[in-house]
């Protein structure tokens, strides 16, 4: 009867080893967690580590925590490569994995021009539009690659005046590009907001040019005034490579603000006195699916 007992408490106690625990975080938003909870603050925050990324979570966005058993004898793997597998299997568990979505918004556009002696060089208002794809590779990176349709221009003004002569002339150049921007963005995350600064290159293709002006002429008592615009499309390169950076603001998993910065590094023109490059900040709304 010992002999039978012992033979039992020992197979109890080998099937207790064979049986492994992991963590599970349920939260608001829907994401599953899976992996060791390392510090748990109550009604503050938890920090799960999941394949050896630290991820933290607010109290205020968690539903309910919970156990799930790994069984060792049938899987032969360790208790961290059954949450690699947990993790790797169920994407969405990282919240800007596989997203796509709208982006729309205004732009202050100007110019570099480096031989502009003499010429005043300022800003015109542009709008830009597309859509967006993002791709989160872990808790704190995402690749967003992007296609907008957006305006681009700047605005030159000349004054001469002397005792007996005058000439001004307001040329206002707009151009219309379809961009292609890949940014690589880092994950902040503070309460229920995220904060993600990117950069990233960005390809253009010149869609239209148009340049409208308007000068004024006066010399010994002879005025000529003269306004009107023309078709610069000609004239522009077809393809403009750039560098983008800036930061999103995530209100929430769905919606958030851009701000971006566009520097051009190709000249805009093929053959112009004004050897120039784009230089545009623009401010959008983003809206995920």
């Amino acid at each position: 009867m010992k002999a039978i007992l012992t033979i039992a408490f020992v197979l109890f106690c080998i099937c207790l080893s064979a049986v492994d625990y992991i963590d599970v975080v349920y939260t608001k938003n829907g994401d599953v967690l899976k992996g060791i909870i390392i510090e748990n603050i109550p009604n503050d925050k938890i920090k799960v580590d999941i394949n050896g990324v630290v991820v933290t979570v607010m109290y205020d966005q968690i539903i309910k925590l919970a156990k799930e058993e790994i069984d060792t004898t049938s899987t032969k793997v360790t208790k961290r490569n059954a949450i690699s597998k947990t993790v790797n299997e169920n994407d969405s568990d990282l919240p800007f994995h596989k997203k796509y979505g709208l982006l729309g918004g205004v732009n202050s556009a100007t110019a570099k021009v480096d031989n502009s002696e003499g010429v005043d060089i300022s800003s015109v208002w542009g709008f830009s539009f597309g859509g967006f794809a993002t791709f989160q590779t872990s808790p704190n990176i995402i690749i967003q690659p992007e296609l907008i349709y957006t305006g681009k221009g700047f605005k030159t003004e000349i004054n001469l005046d002397d005792y007996d002569y005058e000439y001004k002339e307001t040329d206002e150049w707009k151009f219309a590009y379809l961009e292609v921007p890949v940014l690589f963005k880092y994950v902040f995350q503070t309460g229920n907001m995220y904060i993600t600064p990117f950069i990233g290159p960005s390809l253009s293709i010149a869609m239209s040019g148009k340049v409208s002006y308007d000068s004024y002429q006066y010399y010994q008592n002879y005025e000529e005034e003269d306004s009107g615009s023309m078709d610069i499309k000609n004239q522009m390169e077809d393809i403009d490579f750039g560098l983008n950076f800036g930061t999103d603001l995530y209100f929430s998993e769905k919606i958030f603000l851009q701000l971006k910065y566009d520097l051009g590094l190709s000249k805009i023109f093929t053959k112009s006195v004004l050897e120039s490059k784009n230089r545009v900040l623009s401010l959008s709304m983003g809206v995920s699916f």
